[in-house]
Formats: structure tokens, sequence, C-alpha cells
């Protein structure tokens, strides 16, 4: 079974998603957001903002 990801998520979520320059928030801890973030993090791709498109995040990488 395919993993679920938060497709919209919102700024009242418990946790924040473990992908450190990610904004987004989540329902569990060590969730991801996005299939972007899990990747980043397994990856450990280091950038100073997030590229998971949810608004929380597509703002500061403008």
């Amino acid at each position: 079974m395919p993993k679920q990801y938060n497709k919209e998520t919102t700024m009242t979520g418990e946790y924040r998603c473990p992908n450190t320059p990610c904004k987004c928030k989540v329902d569990r801890e060590g969730a991801y957001c996005s299939a972007y973030c899990e990747q980043a993090v397994q990856q450990a791709i280091q950038r100073d903002y997030c590229q998971c498109e949810h608004p929380e995040c597509a703002a500061q990488a403008e």
C-alpha cells in the first residue's frame, strides 16, 4: 500500500514535518507532508527553503 501524505496541510497539526526547512504541520510525529520532504531527508538534500509546494512553504521559496 502506498504511503499517504497530507496533500492539504494546515498550520494546526501537532507536529512539524521532519524536513528541517519545511514549515508544514502534520498529524503524527515523524510523518512527512509530502514525498518531496521524505526524499530530501533520506538523500540529505541541504536547502535553506522547502520545495514541497504546500502554501506554507511555497511562499518562502519565492
